[in-house]
C-alpha cells in the first residue's frame, strides 16, 4: 500500500536520527487521552514539536544565527530545508503511531503538514469532554472506589483528559485539582487535608 511504502521511505531517511525506541500505542479512534501526551513528549524530545503544535508555521520559527558570524541570521533557504526536514520527520513519527483504522479517516495525510496533521487528529467533542471530566472530577466520591489506588488512579486519567482541548485551555488548574481530590478523600486521611 502506498502508506506502507510511504512509511517505509520516510523511515530509512529518518534512521540516522532515531536514538532510542519508544513504545507508546498506536492512536485508535478512542483512546487519544492516554496516546496525545506521549506521542507530545516524543515530538518535544526530539525537537519536533515546534513544526507540530497547532497553526505552526515556517514563519514563526526563531531565525537561526550562523554559528561562524555573531549576529548574523543563517540562510533562508537552510532555515526553509531545516523546517521541511523536521516536518518530515514529525509527520514519520505520527504516522507510525496510527491505526490503519484511524489513517483511512484522515483526508490527504500525504500532502499534510505535521501541524495539520496533529491538527486533523484531535477529536472533535474533545474540549466538550474535558468538559465533562471536569465536572465528574467534582462530583466524585471515595465511596465509589474499592481503593485508595483506583480512585487516585480515576483522577489521574480525569485529569490528563482536561488538558487535552484543542484550543490548549486548562479547564482546571493543578491546585483545585489537588484541593478537590484532597476534600473527596475519606476522614482517615484527614491528616493529609
Amino acid at each position: 500500500s502506498s502508506l506502507t511504502a510511504y512509511l517505509q521511505q520516510e523511515r530509512m531517511a529518518d534512521k540516522s536520527k532515531m536514538n532510542f525506541k519508544v513504545d507508546i500505542p498506536k492512536l485508535t479512534s478512542d483512546n487519544y487521552g492516554e496516546w496525545e501526551p506521549l506521542m507530545r513528549l516524543v515530538l518535544e524530545i526530539h525537537g519536533l514539536w515546534e513544526v507540530t503544535r497547532d497553526g505552526a508555521q515556517l514563519e514563526d520559527v526563531p531565525k537561526l544565527e550562523d554559528p561562524n558570524e555573531q549576529n548574523v541570521e543563517a540562510d533562508p533557504e537552510e532555515q526553509k530545508r531545516e523546517w521541511h526536514s523536521k516536518d518530515q520527520r514529525a509527520r514519520l513519527y505520527i504516522m507510525m503511531q496510527l491505526t490503519t483504522e484511524v489513517v483511512s479517516q484522515l483526508e490527504d495525510w500525504e500532502k499534510a503538514t505535521a501541524a495539520s496533521l496533529w491538527k486533523a487528529l484531535i477529536p472533535s467533542d474533545l474540549e466538550e469532554e474535558a468538559m465533562r471530566q471536569a465536572t465528574a472530577i467534582e462530583e466524585t466520591r471515595w465511596a465509589d472506589f474499592s481503593n485508595m489506588t483506583a480512585f487516585l488512579e480515576d483522577m489521574q486519567k480525569r485529569k490528563n483528559l482536561l488538558y487535552l482541548n484543542p484550543h490548549g485551555r486548562k479547564l482546571m488548574d493543578e491546585r483545585r485539582f489537588c484541593l478537590t481530590i484532597l476534600k473527596r478523600l475519606p476522614t482517615e486521611y484527614s491528616t493529609a487535608k
